[in-house]
């Protein structure tokens, strides 16, 4: 609550008028200070580069199913609820079925965009994983084949 002293009208009047102005000038330094605070907290997340895998068959049983099993299913995410389900007798079919893997331009299916983080945090939440997203990539350019 403010008090005045008692002053002139004119001498109140600049004294109601200057504590408006330093509220003013109190909200709109507090504004500028949450805005730099706010903009200071961004960062770009760097995915790590994949390693080149060679000329070997990436086999989705023995090389994605355990990526799947140990990342992602693990923790129940893609278990049972949220789409895709990855356990091993329904991951391939979920993939090719939901549109999730694009044969024709490997770097856009959607699962290898998720993987890199294009579509949000990458995936697993555990951190991108450049030889899981290799090993991914280089399977659907391989033709992504239930083997």
């Amino acid at each position: 609550m403010r008090t005045f002293r008692h002053l002139s009208p004119i001498g109140g009047c600049i004294e109601v008028w200057i504590g408006t102005i330093r509220e003013k000038i109190g909200r709109v330094v507090f504004a500028l200070f949450l805005a730099i605070i706010m903009s200071s907290c961004q960062y770009d997340e760097i995915v790590p580069v994949a390693p080149e895998l060679g000329e070997d068959e990436v086999l989705f049983s023995q090389d994605i199913v355990p990526i799947f099993e140990s990342s992602c299913n693990r923790s129940s995410c893609h278990g049972e609820w949220v789409p895709p389900i990855l356990v091993p007798e329904h991951a391939y079919n979920n993939l090719i079925n939901e549109n999730f893997i694009d044969k024709n331009t490997p770097e856009n299916s959607e699962l290898y965009q998720w993987m890199i983080g294009n579509r949000a945090r990458p995936m697993p939440l555990s951190g991108p994983n450049a030889e899981y997203n290799a090993k991914i990539l280089t399977w659907i350019q391989q033709g992504a084949k239930n083997n």
